[in-house]
């Protein structure tokens, strides 16, 4: 069983400037997309994240238990229950990390590849600080002729995000496009509950049905030990 990098599109919003760079009409969405999906008051709020729900991995497959948990500044930790065993993604604040656990053997915490940490990284960063900075390495922001909000990312693998009417709604990358839908409010926050992502072996569908917003996490959470 390898390791997964899950493309959970499951960030809100992120506040602050977008970049340097950025157009009066760009930050103008991004003021647009905060209220929409709960106002900046309750979005620097929210320190840590738990999102509960299940995986569907291929069609015909059936759904895996999934929770992610997240905390500021970039920790991240993530666990699907397949019924081989059990994926773990974890990223530290400085590392990403890897492991896998199967029937009498517990594994052990493997460092990812450098694109993977990358990819972790920047997941890491936009769903714990749902009100934090925009301008990440190797992303940038613009309006496209409809009026759109597009971020780009070059760093790790490559994809492009677009919102429409305030909410991030469509995830490109090389694995294939993801839709965001059936947003939902937790706490007064609005969160997409459902991702799924066309691919070359068919739809692969995460659907969460519970956002905590601040549970407390003990410090080994996020430590790869």
């Amino acid at each position: 069983m390898k390791r997964i990098v899950l493309a959970l599109a499951i960030s809100v919003v992120c506040g602050g400037s977008l970049s340097a760079q950025a157009s009066p009409e760009a930050e103008a969405l991004l003021s647009k997309m905060r209220e929409t999906v709960g106002g900046a008051g309750r979005l620097a709020a929210a320190r840590t994240l738990e999102f509960r729900g299940t995986l569907i991995p291929a069609p015909g497959q059936e759904p895996a238990p999934i929770t992610v948990r997240v905390a500021r500044p970039n920790l991240y930790w993530m666990r699907i229950q397949l019924p081989a065993g059990e994926i773990l993604n974890l990223f530290d604040g400085e590392k990403a990390w890897y492991r896998t656990v199967l029937p009498g053997d517990p594994g052990v915490w493997e460092p990812m590849e450098p694109a993977e940490g990358i990819e972790l990284r920047t997941r890491a960063w936009e769903t714990a600080n749902p009100d934090g900075i925009m301008d990440l390495p190797g992303r940038t922001v613009s309006v496209d002729a409809e009026g759109r909000l597009v971020m780009t990312y070059t760093e790790g693998e490559p994809r492009k995000r677009v919102l429409t009417d305030g909410l991030p709604q469509v995830e490109e990358s090389s694995d294939g496009a993801t839709r965001l839908e059936a947003y939902q409010e937790f706490e007064g926050i609005r969160f997409p509950t459902k991702m799924t992502t066309r691919g070359p072996l068919g739809d692969v569908i995460t659907q969460f049905n519970e956002v905590l917003i601040n549970p407390e996490f003990a410090p080994e959470q996020f430590a790869a030990k």
